[in-house]
């Protein structure tokens, strides 16, 4: 999964995309927000407007999720 753009030209990372696709597989591999929140350090608060698309992403933070699900899930 890699953050997702808006555009080509100059990189912008469309926060409400990634959110959705986020929270999609964080419901899929059935890890709730508050064990995302623990993994992170990260408030449950800050996640929840990120999946929704008011907060924007940026690599570490997607990264930290990203690699959140791998170790809650055990995948």
């Amino acid at each position: 999964m890699k953050l997702i753009q808006k555009n080509s030209v100059n990189m912008e990372v469309d926060s409400e995309a990634t959110g959705r696709a986020v929270r999609a597989l964080r419901k899929k591999k059935g890890v709730a927000i508050k064990d995302v929140a623990t993994e992170t350090g990260m408030t449950q608060s800050l996640l929840y407007m990120m999946e929704r698309g008011i907060r924007p992403w940026n690599e570490r933070k997607f990264k930290a999720v990203i690699q959140a699900l791998k170790k809650l899930s055990g995948k």
